[in-house]
């Protein structure tokens, strides 16, 4: 990067006369030093920005291609959690403590004793009770990360 002005846009200024400093002319190369480092960030900034946006999400195939990756992935490592408990604390990092983890992993999973341990004798359809359990681990961890974060 250069910083300095060319040549030919450089005029001198007197800064020191015998003994003494010329402050005015000192504030006044320095404003104009600030002025064109300025321009030259703003200038580097707009380029890197405009590649960005080049190279970002502004290309809608890109942005629904990664959406549909993501959503595959999140699918994966759902199935993989509700088959292997270490995957399961892997997916939900953060359980609450009034809940044993395997017993949340195996009522996830649709185990009827499991069921029983946190819903009592009045259990929803498992499919309800998976995304209930589901929901409830996702919005626990959320609000743990949020807490965690402060």
């Amino acid at each position: 990067m250069h910083f300095l002005l060319p040549a030919k846009e450089w005029q001198p200024r007197t800064i020191c006369v015998g003994t003494k400093i010329n402050n005015q002319a000192i504030m006044v190369a320095l404003a104009d030093f600030c002025k064109d480092r300025r321009r030259e960030i703003e200038h580097k900034e707009n380029i890197r920005i405009r590649q960005d946006t080049e190279n970002g999400y502004s290309r809608s195939e890109t942005l629904s291609k990664d959406i549909v990756l993501g959503t595959k992935g999140i699918k994966n490592a759902r199935e993989e959690a509700m088959q292997s408990f270490e995957a399961f604390l892997k997916f939900f990092p953060h359980l609450p403590e009034k809940y044993d983890a395997k017993v949340l992993w195996r009522a996830w999973g649709g185990d009827n004793e499991a069921l029983h341990k946190i819903y009592g004798e009045k259990i929803p359809a498992k499919d309800v009770a998976e995304m209930d359990i589901g929901m409830y681990l996702c919005n626990y961890n959320i609000a743990k990360d949020k807490e965690l974060e402060k």
